[in-house]
């Protein structure tokens, strides 16, 4: 799968090298313009085809079946299941290794492996000896590390086929986004060092004063409470005959202490619920 080079250095064939910049992530990759929607199915049989090609000792046909499933990845009109997500990664590290590209390839390998840990090479693609599977059955990158990205203001996002804002922060991920209604929106794939693509997403502030509405809320209806129990007491105190002084004086005591409280946190609630009417309208 690879040439030697000067010293026995290994040097990707040139047909090797028609994939790698998307495979790189690179953020100064021209996108692929999709003029038609690609089904996940289809996507499916390019990896399926890449895998045979390998399988019979044909680096060409391995080289093609890859790129015409990294081709279409940007154009998929569905979200893809973890167990497709995990093929390509897969096939995406083994493309690194024959490239002589091995941090790469331990990076897409350890990807495929956090996805579906039960996946594995067809028995008929690589010898038992070959360093690959080694480097697949034990992960050199920590693939559990994750980051938090903005919820978006409609639809949702996923990573590698699983719904949710948590991206995998070391290793190769596919990143989709949908609308409202599922529909896919856009797919890219990122590499750990390549910035989330742009879409409209909630706002920290506006978040915060979602929070801070609810917040509110709570502590206008315990004012309420306490309101409501400061005049329990209060009847008490007045219409209740056979009191004792040191009776009575408690019961002021009581009604003043739950009045005062009452008052600060309905303070409180019209503050907040303010705050947030301010916060939710920037």
């Amino acid at each position: 799968m690879a040439e030697d080079g000067p010293s026995g250095v290994q040097r990707p064939v040139p047909w090797l090298l028609a994939i790698t910049v998307f495979l790189s992530g690179s953020a100064h990759a021209a996108e692929p313009i999709c003029t038609d929607a690609s089904e996940s199915a289809a996507f499916e049989g390019h990896l399926l085809s890449a895998e045979r090609a390998f399988a019979d000792l044909d680096p060409e046909g391995f080289v093609a079946g890859l790129e015409a499933a990294s081709l279409d990845l940007p154009c998929l009109n569905s979200v893809l299941t973890p167990e497709v997500a995990a093929h390509f990664h897969r096939l995406a590290g083994l493309h690194k290794f024959t490239s002589g590209e091995r941090a790469e390839a331990a990076a897409y390998l350890s990807a495929s492996r956090r996805i579906d840990p039960d996946g594995a090479f067809p028995q008929d693609m690589l010898p038992a000896s070959h360093p690959v599977l080694d480097l697949y059955e034990q992960p050199e990158v920590d693939a559990s590390l994750e980051r938090t990205v903005p919820k978006p203001r409609s639809g949702s996002v996923y990573f590698d086929g699983e719904r949710g804002r948590h991206r995998p922060a070391t290793v190769p991920t596919i990143f989709q986004l949908t609308d409202e209604s599922g529909t896919v929106a856009s797919t890219t794939l990122l590499t750990p060092e390549r910035s989330l693509p742009l879409y409209e997403g909630v706002s920290l502030r506006r978040q915060t004063s979602q929070v801070a509405a609810a917040s509110s809320g709570g502590l206008l209806i315990l004012s309420a409470v306490l309101y409501a129990s400061a005049r329990v007491t209060q009847n008490s105190f007045e219409n209740e005959p056979n009191l004792t002084v040191d009776e009575l004086a408690s019961l002021r005591t009581r009604t003043n202490a739950l009045a005062l409280s009452s008052y600060g946190l309905g303070t409180l609630s019209v503050a907040g619920l303010g705050g947030a009417f301010i916060l939710g309208r920037h």
